[in-house]
């Protein structure tokens, strides 16, 4: 496989999920591009639960986005609630929903050892968007428009040359059918061509983005027809030529009224900016 670092161009997604897709479309964002508007806000998030049954810790390693700077000096993150939320129990049995107890987030990561700024964070820093109503997992989580979190992250220095584009709300008049859109995270699979074939390999610590178009939205999410894997969920869907975030990628949904799959951000509302920027 190409190292995006080497890529001329974009490369434009064909498929909405691992399982269906030919080729590897996405790039590998390494030391070299990680840093562009489009991704830079993008990182590694790693989420610690505790297991009421054995007392074990539990690991969730998915993404996040840096969407804006408090006046305090404090940075807002946000990434899907299904993140920052454990569901356990036996099947057949009503499972209980756990929050996180703690985690890391690593900004701009490239490997194991290297990334731009390293935030920790606690239970108590971790708001979650609508959290009034009931959040449970069924076939309306990701279509709903509120699959939604944000982590206060405090007490780091981030680089002075860190450029986050301000967060505000999306209006339809905002883009046109044919502006390109960037999805970043870290996936747990990628695709590596083996003699006349893709396979799935495992990976660990590396970026990787997908480029193209909004297929569908409503009112509170979207649909892009994009290539990710398991561990992408919470990285932004950025406009590719400003970095302004567009949404929040959740998961793949085979929608019922989009006919086919997709995969499903929230969209930036109004009342998302107004809970995670004007009320902070």
């Amino acid at each position: 496989m190409q190292a995006a670092d080497q890529c001329e161009e974009e490369l434009i997604n064909q498929a909405a999920s691992l399982e269906d897709a030919k080729k590897e479309e996405r790039k590998w964002r390494g030391p070299a591009t990680i840093g562009n508007i489009d991704t830079a806000c993008t990182g590694q998030l790693i989420v610690r639960y505790i297991n009421p049954a054995d007392k074990k810790n539990v690991f969730k390693t998915v993404s996040g986005t840096i969407v804006t700077k408090t006046i305090d000096d404090d940075y807002i993150l946000l990434t899907a609630r299904t993140n920052m939320q454990y569901f356990v129990g036996e099947e057949n049995e009503e499972k209980k929903m756990l929050d996180c107890e703690d985690g890391f987030f690593f900004l701009q990561k490239t490997d194991k050892k290297s990334c731009k700024a390293i935030f920790n964070f606690k239970k108590e820093d971790v708001k979650h968007y609508m959290a009034e109503i009931e959040f449970k997992l069924d076939e309306d989580t990701h279509v709903n428009g509120r699959n939604l979190s944000g982590i206060r992250l405090t007490n780091v220095k981030v680089p002075k040359d860190l450029e986050i584009p301000d967060l505000a709300c999306i209006d339809n008049d905002d883009f046109a059918e044919d502006t390109q859109f960037t999805v970043a995270g870290y996936p747990e699979q990628v695709l590596v061509k083996k003699g006349e074939i893709f396979e799935p390999k495992n990976i660990r610590d590396k970026m990787y983005s997908v480029t193209g178009i909004c297929q569908y939205q409503s009112s509170d999410v979207l649909g892009l027809n994009i290539l990710t894997s398991k561990g992408q969920n919470g990285g932004a869907i950025t406009f590719t030529d400003s970095g302004r975030v567009f949404g929040i990628y959740t998961d793949i949904v085979d929608h019922k009224d989009w006919e086919g799959k997709f995969g499903m951000a929230i969209k930036m509302t109004k009342e998302i900016v107004e809970t995670f920027v004007e009320s902070i």
